[in-house]
């Protein structure tokens, strides 16, 4: 399986956690803290794959670089879909 599939698969099941937590918040069946494990789990398999890319890369300045890891870190779910649909490309790029 290659680091795009893992990185797709990843954000997309986040996404679906999160949802779910959402969902069971607003239901008031908010009991298990423990649901919310999960999708922390998969934010750092995200960036345990995502962030190595992008401090390896040599096609973009540091000050991306540093852009990349406040985006990634600190706005994951808007970052990590930037970084899908059009980051990933850049920084990969030959």
């Amino acid at each position: 399986m290659d680091k795009k599939r893992i990185l797709l698969a990843t954000y997309c099941t986040y996404l679906l956690f999160i949802g779910f937590s959402i969902i069971k918040y607003f239901l008031g069946k908010n009991n298990q803290n423990s649901f919310l494990f999960f999708p922390y789990l998969l934010c750092i398999i995200f960036l345990a794959i995502a962030l190595p890319e992008v401090f390896k890369s040599s096609k973009i300045k540091n000050s991306e670089k540093i852009m990349w890891l406040v985006n990634l870190t600190l706005v994951f779910p808007v970052g990590g879909l930037v970084y899908l649909i059009n980051g990933r490309n850049r920084v990969l790029s030959k």
